[in-house]
């Protein structure tokens, strides 16, 4: 089990929401939004380095299926024809 409090949490479920609509609205940075999430990630990875035995191998897979995807979405949106 993730030992990640905040990454289970209603409020940050409802914060990202809220975000999400400003975004929508063109209220709030998709840029930011993004960078804020990569941030989150890169502090849940070193957890993981500094802390194995609190994840299973699927989570440790999960995490790094994520990193790799936003990682492919960065890409494309620099270059749209990849």
């Amino acid at each position: 089990m993730l030992k990640i409090e905040q990454l289970t949490s209603a409020s940050l479920t409802a914060e990202w929401e809220s975000k999400l609509i400003e975004i929508e609205e063109n209220k709030y940075s998709y840029e930011e939004f993004i960078r804020e999430i990569e941030n989150l990630r890169d502090e849940i990875i070193q957890r993981a380095k500094e802390h194995p035995d609190w994840y299973t191998k699927q989570e440790i897979y999960y995490a790094k299926q994520i990193k790799k995807a936003l990682k492919k979405e960065k890409a494309q949106k620099k270059d749209p024809s990849t």
